[in-house]
């Protein structure tokens, strides 16, 4: 793997499971701060405790991604969650 995404944010909608799992996981071996986003939150936290069990930065909230106000808020989080 490379760094190709070191110092990036990347945020994954559907990344509780199945591709957006995988590609949330790809990213963040790439070198990004990940933010995964699911429409259940105990999946979102899940997805993303078992990466950060590899030693990845992953971060999971819910969000509605037909919400602009959970979208905003999501956006947000990342920003905060991911400085420092």
């Amino acid at each position: 793997m490379t760094d190709e995404f070191r110092g990036k944010v990347a945020i994954v909608t559907g990344g509780g499971a199945g591709i957006g799992l995988a590609a949330a996981g790809r990213l963040s071996r790439e070198g990004a701060s990940v933010v995964i986003c699911s429409d259940r939150e105990d999946q979102a936290r899940q997805a993303a405790g078992g990466l950060r069990e590899e030693g990845l930065e992953v971060r999971g909230m819910r969000g509605d991604v037909t919400s602009s106000t959970d979208m905003e808020g999501l956006v947000d989080f990342a920003v905060e969650s991911m400085e420092g």
